[in-house]
């Protein structure tokens, strides 16, 4: 998954810590992912091992200024072998 902050010149709304979710449902999530970025413009990513699921969450834990927000989200889709 890539996640790209706001591309103008504040920073405010960066996410720098997260957890990922994901659902085959859309009720029952399950975390797959944890962590941290730096509060720069950087396209940011996040791996995790390959899931069944139809729905994908991203929490904000901690963002600058109190705030999250982002440009793009993307997510791979890695077709079943």
């Amino acid at each position: 998954m890539t996640y790209q902050p706001r591309l103008d010149t504040s920073t405010t709304g960066s996410i720098t810590a997260y957890n990922v979710y994901v659902s085959t449902d859309g009720t029952t999530f399950t975390k797959v992912a944890s962590g941290s970025w730096s509060s720069d413009r950087s396209l940011k990513s996040v791996s995790f091992n390959t899931q069944q699921a139809r729905y994908v969450r991203l929490e904000a834990t901690s963002g600058v200024g109190g705030y999250a927000s982002a440009a793009e989200i993307d997510v791979a889709n890695i077709p079943a072998a």
